[in-house]
């Protein structure tokens, strides 16, 4: 069975999260997020990639 909702742990994350707050950028659009879209960009070859919040929020 594949673990769809078991996080992968590379051992940085501590240090990502640390470097969120102190930037107070929680939200998508920051800088991380940014990454994100850059990373699918140049590793799937599309022109834009663009990162949604899941749908469950919005229906709340």
């Amino acid at each position: 069975m594949i673990p769809f909702n078991k996080p992968c742990n590379t051992g940085k994350e501590a240090t990502a999260i640390q470097e969120a707050m102190e930037q107070n950028k929680l939200a998508g659009n920051g800088p991380f997020g940014k990454k994100c879209v850059s990373w699918l960009e140049d590793h799937l070859g599309c022109e834009k990639a663009i990162l949604t919040p899941p749908v469950q929020l919005r229906l709340k």
